[in-house]
């Protein structure tokens, strides 16, 4: 039985980002990650999803985000999902 829909998640498209955001293992490189995805579209004849999370502050500027575009444009995913995400400080005794 194969798959019908594949939903990977691109959150970065520079290793720095990668890092800062995904906190990857030291060896797993995002140009990989980004190569493997194009080639995947390229044989997969299930849905690709893509799912990006945006994190205010590490990976949210508009020259990111046009490269991030870029990327996907080759991933050519059906559609993608945004998650937004707010960088919550934990003030003592604001939070239960």
């Amino acid at each position: 039985m194969g798959a019908d829909l594949i939903v990977p998640s691109l959150d970065a498209v520079t290793q720095e980002l990668f890092v800062k955001v995904d906190r990857p293992q030291q060896d797993i490189k995002i140009d990989e990650i980004i190569n493997g995805l194009i080639s995947l579209r390229k044989e997969f004849r299930g849905k690709i999803w893509i799912e990006v999370m945006l994190v205010k502050g590490l990976n949210d500027d508009l020259r990111h985000i046009r490269k991030l575009k870029e990327v996907i444009d080759k991933i050519n995913p059906i559609k993608f999902r945004l998650i937004l995400r707010c960088v919550l400080l934990r003030i003592k005794g604001s939070f239960p």
